[in-house]
């Protein structure tokens, strides 16, 4: 009996972990890019078509910047310092406790083309080798408004819910933009590994006799 409840109070105490600090593993392909060739640093040259992965975080305890509260155009902001690490064919990013901007929008109003909408975007600046400052975003968007329903970080992101899933890259100057675009197919929630630590533990200390 001491071993089971031992077990779930570390289970409890591993779940609160997991409440706090969210990773996500995305995958995809880049279906679209922009910009002169000439102007596209040598790792990005040639990606259509190309596979990406990668994983972004964020913590739920971060108190959001509210914009426009209780209205319809309500918006949320959980910018934090985090980590995201990204693979792109020749292009490996690792950006490690930087500053991260992260947007929710429930049921957001927008007068053109007048339709409610549900939001979620997370995007960083760094650079890409010598070439200079390039702006990452990963967003989903629901043109129902009806996939969210609070303005919390959400927990999880089935693909199937969204219109649009999509992973960009833009970087360049105003004479010479150049960007990039690929189609996000899956997302996965992985734990972290404090809280399997622990689960671990509470079952090893169920199975001695």
């Amino acid at each position: 009996m001491k071993k089971i409840i031992l077990f779930f109070s570390l289970f409890l105490f591993a779940s609160n972990v997991m409440a706090q600090i969210y990773t996500f593993e995305f995958t995809g392909h880049v279906y679209s890019a922009g910009g002169a060739l000439a102007w596209r640093p040598e790792p990005l040259r040639d990606i259509v078509g190309q596979n990406f992965t990668g994983r972004f975080r964020y913590d739920d305890a971060v108190v959001p910047i509210i914009e426009n509260p209780d209205t319809i155009y309500t918006r949320y902001y959980y910018n934090q310092n985090t980590s995201v690490e990204i693979s792109l064919d020749e292009l490996s990013i690792t950006y490690l406790n930087k500053p991260v901007e992260i947007i929710v929008d429930n049921n957001h109003y927008e007068p053109r083309p007048r339709q409610y909408y549900d939001f979620f975007s997370y995007s960083f600046t760094t650079n890409i080798s010598d070439f200079g400052p390039a702006k990452y975003q990963i967003y989903f968007l629901d043109t129902t408004g009806t996939v969210f329903n609070s303005f919390a970080l959400p927990t999880s992101f089935n693909v199937s819910d969204f219109d649009t899933n999509v992973f960009n890259i833009y970087m360049g100057t105003d004479e010479h933009p150049i960007h990039f675009y690929g189609q996000i197919i899956n997302v996965e929630l992985i734990p972290e590994p404090t809280a399997l630590v622990f689960l671990t533990l509470g079952t090893l200390l169920l199975r001695r006799k």
